[in-house]
């Protein structure tokens, strides 16, 4: 469970041998750092998809869903930067809200939505199929994420 000064660890980079070992090892899959950020939530911020797959795939009680001291997730991390490959593996965990409010009241559709480009068109289309998201919430201010694509 080795941290640096600011409490980071090695899924911080993109060394999925060293992630593995130290799994292999018994470390704390939902250890945070001093900004409340796991492993998942820098690998999945970081776009390092090889460890979000190592994380997910081979530990039962990763907490997925779990928030910084921001109260963003890992989903919301990659909704708002984009890649669909990521946030498929994200969406696929049960335990995880699409409808979840983050800033001003927004779900994470007005993050994908907002300022639009090619990365978040696609992560918009995951967003969509969800069955049980409200496309039509509102934020803080009235708006819906059609607004403010």
């Amino acid at each position: 469970d080795q941290q640096d000064h600011q409490g980071r660890t090695a899924a911080t980079t993109n060394h999925v041998e060293v992630v593995s070992v130290l799994l292999d090892q018994g470390y704390d899959v939902n250890s945070q750092d001093k900004e409340g950020m796991t492993p998942l939530s820098y690998a999945s911020g970081n776009g390092n998809e090889d460890i979000v797959k190592v994380l997910l795939a081979r530990v039962e009680d990763v907490e997925a869903d779990s928030k910084d001291r921001w109260g963003r997730t890992p989903l919301s991390y990659r909704a708002e930067n984009g890649n669909e490959d990521i946030v498929k593996l994200l969406l696929a965990g049960d335990d995880m809200n699409v409808n979840w409010r983050h800033d001003h009241g927004r779900i994470l559709l007005f993050k994908a939505a907002k300022n639009g480009h090619d990365l978040r068109e696609a992560v918009v289309s995951i967003f969509l199929a969800c069955s049980d998201l409200l496309v039509n919430l509102k934020d803080d201010n009235g708006l819906t994420p059609l607004v403010l694509a």
